[in-house]
């Protein structure tokens, strides 16, 4: 299997996701249900929990797609309080941290 760095990275907040793939579908190359995708992410604590790993990478982003979701389809986001919305910044950047050490396979 031949791999390469993964190429996402982030942009500017003024043209905000124009580098990233438009779904994570597309991201991690296929249906999650079936578990074929081929972005793979390093940085496991061991072999055996490179499984967990692997799933705690690909819930925590589809989590932070979620929220993007829920919070982009209202007026005001309902993010009142600013250490809630420092908690989403945060999962994000630890997503974004994670998907720096992807390879495509």
């Amino acid at each position: 299997m031949s791999e390469k760095p993964c190429t996402a990275r982030r942009s500017p907040l003024t043209n905000a996701g124009a580098n990233y793939p438009s779904s994570l579908r597309e991201l991690f190359g296929v249906d999650f249900k079936y578990r074929k995708g081929k972005l793979y992410i390093t940085g496991a604590a061991a072999t055996n929990v490179d499984d967990d790993f692997q799933n705690g990478v690909k819930f925590l982003t589809m989590a932070i797609d979620r929220f993007r979701n829920e919070k982009s389809h209202t007026a005001d986001g309902n993010i009142t309080d600013p250490v809630r919305a420092y908690e989403y910044l945060r999962l994000s950047s630890l997503a974004m941290h994670l998907l720096d050490g992807g390879i495509i396979r």
